[in-house]
């Protein structure tokens, strides 16, 4: 109703303006009965008060929704006019018509990017193949020119499964299996598939942890997180030696905490550590950060209930710390 009558504000201050004007000319011509010209005055404001009921009516929907445009949250809201006037009408045709074009528009993006999907996950899995020949091409050769030669293919293979999860993430509902895990087992087994990791960086993790402390999660996307985490822990040891790995039990959550002692995060980094290709100062010592490890693991730990977080002290080392929720199996039974 504000809008409406701000929208009319002209209307009714000429119309009020013209009888004014009427009512002068008709008292300087010499008629001087007040009660007609007062009677004339209200006839006018009561055809000027009926014109805009009526066209308020007429438009009324038009109005709600454009007093409402900044709280907006449904597309199809846009389009529910039921305009009567010709104007409110063609309002309603030309936000169908955008309407329209921008669901074609955006079909049109979804399906391109479906594509590009496609596309990455068949070239990635097309990679992998001779990377594993090459793998093994190289397996049983010590000569530093074969372990030289197996780190760049580390390289090539955590670069490839970083690209498959991150366009998995776009239709992370479709791939994920919850299940009962065993934390400790699979940490451990992360340990392993990473040890030519830990023995190239000279670095050795010592695990401090709980016996039988088992969670709801994807097996998959938590092995991934934490092969993130491991490997930011050594990338950024800066020649330390260990990386102290602890499974515990506090209130009513799994903790897993993974500490390294080396460069630390400086603190004006520490609340952009999981903005999507945010590196900060440290990427640009370290050349390979790419900015999205983290960021994948926590819109991953998001969506699997988790939560991880990030504590470091600059030059003295960095703690990434997961929470887990407990089943509810577990809980009844202590």
């Amino acid at each position: 109703m504000k809008l409406f009558l701000r929208d009319h504000l002209p209307l009714i201050s000429l119309n009020l303006i013209q009888l004014l004007i009427l009512l002068a000319v008709i008292w300087l011509d010499g008629y001087k009965r007040l009660t007609i010209l007062l009677y004339i005055l209200l006839l006018g404001i009561v055809f000027l008060a009926v014109y805009l009921i009526v066209r308020y009516v007429q438009n009324r929907t038009l109005y709600l929704l454009l007093s409402k445009a900044e709280t907006v949250t449904n597309l199809d809201d846009t389009i529910r006019l039921e305009a009567h006037s010709p104007s409110a009408k063609q309002t309603e045709r030309l936000l169908k018509k955008q309407y329209e074009l921008f669901t074609e528009r955006v079909h049109h993006y979804e399906s391109q990017q479906k594509q590009h999907l496609l596309f990455m996950n068949q070239w990635v899995h097309q990679m992998k193949t001779p990377l594993s020949v090459a793998n093994l091409l190289t397996k049983g050769h010590p000569q530093p020119l074969f372990a030289d030669l197996q780190e760049q293919l580390d390289r090539m293979e955590k670069g490839l499964d970083m690209v498959l999860y991150m366009s998995r993430l776009e239709s992370f509902e479709l791939d994920f299996f919850l299940e009962k895990i065993d934390v400790l087992e699979l940490l451990n087994e992360v340990l392993r598939d990473h040890r030519r990791l830990f023995i190239r960086n000279e670095i050795y993790p010592s695990v401090e942890a709980e016996q039988g402390l088992v969670i709801i999660s994807d097996r998959k996307w938590l092995s991934f997180i934490l092969s993130q985490i491991l490997t930011n822990a050594v990338k950024y040891s800066a020649g330390q030696s260990e990386i102290t790995i602890c499974l515990f039990r506090k209130d009513n959550a799994y903790v897993l905490e993974v500490e390294d002692y080396g460069v630390g995060i400086p603190p004006q980094d520490i609340p952009r550590v999981f903005d999507p290709h945010f590196t900060g100062e440290n990427g640009r010592v370290f050349r390979e950060s790419t900015g999205m490890g983290l960021y994948i693991a926590k819109e991953v730990c998001r969506r699997l209930n988790h939560s991880i977080e990030v504590e470091s002290i600059q030059d003295q080392g960095t703690t990434v710390r997961m929470s887990f929720v407990i089943p509810h199996d577990d809980l009844t039974s202590m």
